[in-house]
């Protein structure tokens, strides 16, 4: 559309508001809003004029978009009478997928319809309309027209004498991405990696230092093929090759200069909590983003793409089970892949427990295969035959057919007390997909090195990245902790150097602990002005100084030097703050009561946990706006959960047993 924003006629939207169903109301309100506009013109730096338009929307507006939308959607509702008439046939993938006549995205629209004058004259017609209507005018100038192979000259030539449009044999890309699969997916990206390059080479003739090429590895480069692994399976040589100019940049290698990788670009996408760096795994982000597009259409099989798809490749069978062909499309593919994680991560979450098979299917949360580790019951048993009719976990039966680790699993699941049916959930974050929770999954499957949240190692590089230090400082220490720095010991195994003495003392085997303590000129130091991170990042220096012939500092010259150092580092975090980041006051929380208003009541519910007897127990309270107590109760929890959900299910079972009397 030509100029989108600004021929949007205003009573235009206040016709689709109201056969939307908005009130009349909120039609007025947003009329106001619109019609409160008004602009200036800024000539020679002055501001001069005042215009009131009668029309359009205001640009950078949060609600202008929103709006544009609710414009559009009369375009979609033209096109759909069209189609309902029969003067309009849109494009099927398949004999069992639904007829796609448009999609829109923002101002750009994508028509499709067979090549006959009376598809042709409805579109004609429906884009008149909707600009006497909207004040929407097509641009035939971005405009374009393409056909399938078969369609004759006539037709085209037909299209465009009637459209007004160029014919263009294939539409390349839309929005960066390609619009049609090509064999050599490698070439298909390739854009992709020449801006990756590009960028990462300008960045080589600046000085960065590692904390600032951390932040522009994450914030900038990881972030340009983000979009295309949200929608194509990128191939595996093509991940590699982007982290290894990535790993150059992080190394300093270029092509005239190689240097030593001290680490893998492996161990360097381990989280920080592992000891790595938290740089992405393209490889496994790309299958995490894949497998949100497969979560939304798992969660949605009403959607329009969703119905296109099975009706392409899965029409006869359901969507966990549907498979790849020989002339699957790129999304197909991708979308499958990504599926095989979630079906890693997701669970069957009990409602009334007869769609679940007790032995096969994933339902039991804990472990990482979500089944029963061992099951001596009928095979044939659902979960229903487990719960007793007052919908409470028969523990009994649980404990002759489930091991005690899996009965503790299963008393942890809640149950209701409606009749709902059983459905999936995500194992982790409250049930539904996160890519970074499935991203972890995939780092998990591909690490059998991986290690537990809880383990003391994880606990103790969570305290070292919390430390308030410079970046430059932090990472040198990291790299001092893995080995990762040009010592002699490292530099001679390598064949980089024929001696792995130290350069300083001449008599020991330098290693990184011999450079940063037990060398004479580190121990000097250390003697002087104490331990701590950022003196071990100064005397590293003042140590490269002296190897490449400066005179070496006295200690306290060092420790000013990093004194001097950190002092800047703190100012430039207190500027930030009071630059406007600070974080919000706390607001006071009262520990007293609050009535209720008048006419409510007030339920408060607390929970204790009896560690000896290992025993769960709530109490109950209503109360009135004076305080008087209606009614009380305790109880104890007798099934196992989390707790998270102790006072939650306190509330229930209050909700259900207290009697009040008014």
């Amino acid at each position: 559309m030509s100029k989108a924003f600004d021929g949007v006629e205003w009573s235009f939207i206040a016709a689709v508001m109201g056969k939307m169903g908005f009130s009349i109301r909120w039609i007025t309100l947003i009329l106001n809003f619109l019609q409160t506009t008004q602009l200036s013109f800024i000539i020679n730096g002055a501001i001069s004029g005042n215009v009131k338009p009668q029309r359009g929307l205001r640009q950078g507006d949060p609600l202008s978009p929103y709006l544009f939308l609710i414009c559009s959607e009369g375009l979609s509702r033209l096109l759909q009478y069209e189609e309902s008439i029969g003067c309009l046939k849109g494009l099927a993938v398949s004999r069992h997928s639904p007829s796609v006549s448009h999609l829109l995205f923002a101002d750009d629209s994508l028509l499709f319809c067979e090549a006959d004058d009376r598809s042709c004259g409805a579109i004609k017609r429906v884009l008149d309309t909707y600009h006497k209507a909207s004040g929407q005018q097509l641009n035939t100038d971005k405009s374009v027209m393409s056909f399938s192979p078969n369609t004759s000259e006539a037709s085209k030539q037909s299209f465009r004498n009637i459209l007004g449009m160029p014919i263009c044999e294939c539409h390349e890309s839309y929005l960066g991405l390609p619009a049609y699969s090509e064999r050599d997916k490698k070439q298909l990206f390739n854009q992709i990696k020449e801006r990756i390059w590009k960028l990462l080479n300008a960045w080589t003739d600046k000085i960065f230092s590692v904390g600032g090429k951390e932040v522009l590895l994450k914030a900038v480069i990881q972030s340009i093929p983000t979009y295309a692994m949200s929608c194509f399976k990128l191939p595996v040589k093509f991940c590699h090759e982007i982290e290894s100019l990535m790993s150059n940049f992080w190394w300093g290698s270029t092509s005239d200069k190689k240097k030593i990788h001290w680490k893998q670009w492996k161990f360097l996408c381990k989280s920080k909590l592992e000891g790595g760096l938290g740089f992405q795994n393209f490889i496994h982000f790309n299958q995490a983003l894949l497998a949100k597009q497969a979560w939304r259409l798992f969660q949605n099989p009403e959607s329009l793409l969703y119905r296109v798809l099975k009706g392409r490749y899965f029409s006869r069978i359901d969507f966990l089970s549907a498979a790849t062909c020989g002339v699957s499309s790129l999304t197909w593919q991708g979308i499958c892949w990504g599926r095989e994680l979630l079906k890693k991560g997701i669970r069957l979450q009990v409602g009334n427990g007869f769609g679940i098979a007790c032995a096969t299917d994933p339902w039991i949360p804990g472990n990482s295969i979500l089944t029963p580790v061992f099951f001596t019951g009928d095979p044939t048993n659902t979960v229903a035959d487990y719960i007793t009719p007052e919908k409470e976990w028969n523990v009994s039966k649980l404990t002759a057919d489930f091991s005690s680790v899996d009965v503790e699993r299963i008393l942890s699941l809640p149950l209701s007390h409606h009749a709902t049916s059983d459905y999936w959930v995500w194992h982790a974050t409250g049930g539904q997909y996160e890519v970074k929770s499935g991203y972890h999954v995939a780092c998990l499957l591909a690490d059998d090195t991986f290690a537990s949240v809880s383990s003391p190692h994880v606990s103790w590089w969570k305290s070292f990245w919390q430390l308030k230090l410079p970046p430059k400082v932090k990472i040198f220490a990291w790299k001092a902790i893995h080995n990762a720095l040009p010592v002699a010991s490292e530099l001679f195994k390598r064949k980089s150097l024929t001696f792995a003495s130290c350069s300083l003392c001449l008599n020991a085997w330098e290693s990184v602990g011999h450079a940063m303590f037990s060398c004479k000129h580190a121990r000097h130091v250390w003697k002087v002005v104490g331990f701590s991170f950022n003196n071990r990042a100064s005397i590293w220096s003042d140590r490269n100084n002296i190897i490449h012939g400066k005179l070496p500092q006295q200690p306290l010259v060092i420790y000013a030097k990093a004194h001097t150092f950190l002092n800047n580092y703190q100012a430039a975090q207190q500027l930030s703050l009071h630059a406007g980041l600070a974080p919000a006051d706390t607001p006071n929380t009262s520990k007293t009561w609050t009535p209720p208003p008048p006419t409510l009541l007030k339920l408060n519910v607390d929970t204790a946990f009896d560690e000896a007897r290992n025993r769960i127990g709530f109490g109950a309270i209503i109360r009135d706006s004076t305080g008087k107590v209606l009614a009380a109760m305790s109880h104890p929890i007798a099934s196992c959960c989390r707790p998270q959900e102790w006072k939650p299910r306190g509330c229930f079972i209050a909700s259900n047993g207290l009697d009040i009397s008014i």
